[in-house]
């Protein structure tokens, strides 16, 4: 029983908790407003007392406030402000037996008002304002079908020739029908915002529009189902067209901050009723800002790990990216060597060809935010390629090739000996940075030369030694390849030779041996078959026949 407070409002889920509950008192309050699912959970409730508040059927809400309730019995809505019963106001209520409406100041009843009533046993409903039009002939018809044990007093104030009269003695002649009579009595939204956002301090309208061919409509916003009273930043206007009957109303939000996001609402309403808007949501967003800590020159040493942090902010929360400008390669992502944790991006093993220029770029629905950093990787100087040692012909030049990475780029210097070799020291000799030029090398020019490669982390170096090639093994060499060439090629000969007068000789005696055979062959076959030969490997002598 919660019945004598001074409850305004019913909002969703405000009984979710109570499914077993069968009675619940609410009158005598100052209700207004019921949330289309505050009865949502109450599937047993049987009675359900709502007089004596202000509750107004007519209300776009209300008409699904009592869809749940599958086995109420009892509904009193007797003393409140219903000036309209529209035709979905008690949608659900199957099995409702008894129905208070006393004490309304009724003025419109529309079709099928009472159809989804299955069940009424009792109806009380008394008015002395009904606009007695088309639909009264339905509700006249409907209480003549239904003989129930009801208390029904409903008495025309209009028209003037029905004034006073009670609709059950209304004839079917006197009925007037007026095709726009009820079509737009109940304000009708023709215009409703949706879902939008805007940027932090940015100004935005909205705008909502409905018809009704009843004067003095007003239009309502609402925040979160709570009504917006007009403020500095918050304020509305409305206008009224009397010819179309539409009434318009901008609702102009400025200088936006994070308070202003939520569930906003239109709800036009006249004395009879009203419509409500979609909820829509208006969201302020907020463009992305780097992080102050992002410094625009990082140096590390290769082959460590270094972090840049592309820490942003923003609403909503921005993404966040890491790329090389001037087109050039990221070869710690080729290499896999890129990661990401705790809004930082990492590169490990760092290598000279990391350096460059990035980006950190955040974006969001409502702006991009750049910042450029320059990523230095400092390394000792490092042979790439190894220094050969050479013997060389006299008379011919010789390059040493000193090829070396590092950063900052390191400096050269060439030894022979361990004594520094300069650029003009000897017009043989020429030293151009990476490569070191000897033309016309003798016997003079031997020894150890080494490269010497320095920056401010470190210094490396190699050393190759160049010797002159003896002339014994200049004049030798050629010769001796020649006569084992011509060796190999006589001995290979001889015994191909050999081999083929062997198979030669084999070969005829085989043909030989055939032949001999054959003749053989012959002889005994030519002999009387009374001789008894004798045969060893010659036929013995024949006797003279």
């Amino acid at each position: 029983d919660l019945s004598g407070n001074s409850l305004k409002f019913l909002d969703s889920g405000l009984f979710q908790e109570l499914q077993k509950l069968c009675y619940l008192y609410l009158d005598h309050n100052t209700i207004s407003y019921i949330s289309e699912f505050a009865f949502s959970r109450l599937d047993q409730l049987k009675v359900l007392n709502l007089s004596s508040n202000y509750i107004s059927i007519g209300d776009k809400e209300m008409d699904t406030v009592f869809l749940h309730l599958k086995h109420l019995e009892i509904l009193d809505l007797s003393k409140n402000s219903a000036f309209l019963i529209p035709s979905t106001a008690f949608q659900g209520l199957n099995n409702l037996k008894t129905l208070y409406l006393k004490y309304n100041n009724i003025m419109f009843i529309e079709e099928e008002a009472f159809t989804n009533l299955k069940s009424i046993e009792l109806l009380e409903l008394s008015t002395q304002s009904l606009s007695c039009g088309c639909s009264v002939k339905w509700l006249r018809d409907w209480i003549h079908l239904h003989p129930l044990n009801n208390k029904i007093n409903v008495v025309c104030s209009s028209p003037l020739w029905l004034k006073n009269k009670n609709i059950i003695d209304v004839l079917d002649s006197e009925i007037s029908c007026d095709s726009n009579e009820l079509s737009s009595i109940r304000p009708k939204l023709t215009i409703q915002p949706t879902s939008t956002y805007a940027v932090r301090s940015d100004n935005i309208s909205l705008k909502c529009a409905a018809v009704s061919l009843i004067d003095n409509m007003n239009i309502v916003w609402l925040k979160n189902n709570q009504v917006i009273d007009n403020t500095v930043n918050s304020n509305a206007i409305q206008i009224v067209d009397r010819v179309q009957y539409v009434t318009t109303s901008i609702l102009f939000l400025k200088n936006l901050a994070d308070t202003d996001s939520g569930t906003y609402s239109c709800q036009p309403k006249n004395i009879y009723g009203s419509d409500m808007s979609i909820k829509f949501n208006i969201s302020v967003f907020e463009p992305p800002r780097l992080s102050k800590d992002l410094k625009s020159q990082i140096t590390a040493l290769s082959g460590e790990t270094v972090y840049i942090p592309c820490i942003a902010e923003g609403q909503p929360m921005p993404v966040v990216s890491l790329t090389k400008l001037n087109y050039q390669v990221m070869h710690a992502v080729l290499d896999k060597r890129v990661l990401y944790e705790d809004q930082k991006f990492g590169i490990t093993n760092l290598k000279i060809e990391d350096s460059g220029t990035y980006s950190c770029s955040a974006k969001n629905l409502v702006g991009v935010a750049n910042k450029t950093i320059e990523l230095t990787v400092l390394e000792m100087p490092k042979f790439t390629h190894p220094m050969e040692s050479k013997e060389v012909r006299p008379g011919e030049t010789v390059v040493l090739d000193c090829i070396v990475s590092g950063n900052p780029l390191p400096r050269l210097k060439w030894y022979k000996n361990e004594s520094l070799l300069s650029q003009g020291l000897s017009s043989k000799i020429k030293v151009s940075n990476q490569l070191l030029i000897i033309f016309s090398f003798d016997y003079e020019d031997e020894g150890f030369y080494e490269c010497k490669a320095s920056n401010k982390l470190g210094t490396a170096s190699r050393t190759a030694r160049l010797t002159v090639q003896k002339k014994t093994l200049l004049a030798s060499s050629p010769k001796k390849s020649s006569y084992f060439t011509v060796i190999i090629i006589t001995v290979v000969s001889a015994v191909v030779l050999v081999i083929f007068l062997v198979l030669l000789y084999f070969f005829k005696k085989l043909c030989r041996k055939n032949k001999e055979e054959l003749t053989d062959r012959k002889l005994l076959d030519s002999l009387p078959k009374t001789y008894t030969l004798r045969y060893t490997k010659k036929l013995s002598p024949v006797p003279s026949v």
